[in-house]
């Protein structure tokens, strides 16, 4: 086998560990970041369930429903973010000397 054999063999196994470790990558910081969502929510709801009638009964905008959907996608795109950032923190400070 020559050198050009050798070398794009080389490549297309690193762009397949890649790609391997990008979706590893995603599938995990969606797992945590559903995780959060939903035990927002749940205590939302739990926090929600002990109000007093009349506080259903206020001018707020939206509904509690939209609140909390609301709320659940921006906590649940703020985890990916940062759970993003995280894991490019670690990989650069690990791999420096």
């Amino acid at each position: 086998m020559n050198r050009v054999e050798y070398f794009t063999l080389y490549f297309v196994y690193l762009f397949v560990a890649k790609f391997v470790l990008v979706y590893v990558y995603s599938l995990g910081a969606s797992v945590a970041a559903i995780r959060t969502t939903k035990t927002l929510r749940l205590d939302f709801l739990q926090c929600l369930l002990r109000q007093d009638i009349s506080f259903f009964d206020s001018k707020e905008g939206g509904s509690p429903s939209v609140k909390v959907t609301t709320n659940g996608y921006y906590t649940q795109q703020a985890t990916l973010i940062l759970v993003g950032i995280m894991l490019t923190f670690i990989e650069t400070t690990s791999t420096t000397e």
